[in-house]
């Protein structure tokens, strides 16, 4: 079952990250032609608020910067998935816990511990617009780990005592989850869009099955900023 879930979880970002690239490249080639009636592509940034499910600790915040694109299947319907290369996860102000380091165990007892979580993200997100410029939207995301910090802070008589440790190989590389949102565009067509979402991880994080219930919870608050648009308008003028 496990191994089945695994390999279902890998073609889901296999075909992630065909679409992702295929993303990129389109924008790299074409640029500024790419925003038009059906089509719409920008830059996307802002900041995540992220904690791991039943896990004590406070919210971590951090960027996140990516690129997204909007096909339009309905009127009022589009198809909006993103490539965020930038998307931090984690908790911050974690209990410390045993290095293996008898001698900097001692150093560490009354240090906190930021959790950093860095992924690569791909949120495959259906959107329809209810009233003027709002809409909700809804739709998996998938998500793949490229790094895995714990960053121990203490701060002393003598100054501040940091330890860094990779907690790379306790955890799964890859995770995926339902994400939902809402937002606003200011311009009909051509203009920056703000939102909120929520992720919720159906994956668990760590390796071992006993810490199965740790899962990522998400809220990403974001600014969507078309490129090429004002361009486009200008030499049509």
């Amino acid at each position: 079952m496990v191994i089945l879930r695994r390999s279902l979880l890998l073609f889901l970002f296999l075909f992630a990250v065909k679409l992702a690239t295929s993303q990129v490249l389109i924008a790299l080639l074409f640029g500024d032609k790419l925003n038009s009636e059906k089509v719409q592509f920008g830059l996307s940034t802002g900041l995540n608020v992220t904690s791991i499910n039943y896990f004590e600790g406070d919210p971590r915040v951090g960027a996140n910067f990516g690129l997204y694109f909007n096909f339009r299947i309905h009127p009022k319907i589009w198809f909006s998935p993103s490539v965020m290369m930038l998307y931090p996860a984690g908790g911050s102000n974690l209990a410390p816990y045993p290095t293996g380091d008898s001698t900097l165990d001692v150093s560490l007892t009354d240090a906190r511990v930021k959790r950093d979580l860095r992924y690569l993200s791909i949120p495959l997100m259906f959107r329809g617009y209810y009233y003027k410029g709002f809409y909700a939207e809804l739709g998996p995301q998938v998500m793949y780990l490229s790094s895995a910090t714990d960053k121990f802070q203490h701060d002393t008589e003598a100054g501040e005592l940091r330890f860094d440790r990779n907690v790379e190989d306790q955890f799964n590389r890859l995770d995926a989850g339902l994400c939902l949102g809402m937002g606003y565009k200011v311009m009909r067509r051509d203009g920056m869009t703000f939102g909120a979402r929520f992720y919720y991880g159906f994956v668990g994080l760590h390796q071992d099955p006993a810490a199965a219930n740790y899962r990522n919870t998400i809220f990403t608050f974001h600014l969507g900023i078309p490129v090429g648009a004002k361009h486009k308008e200008a030499k049509k003028d």
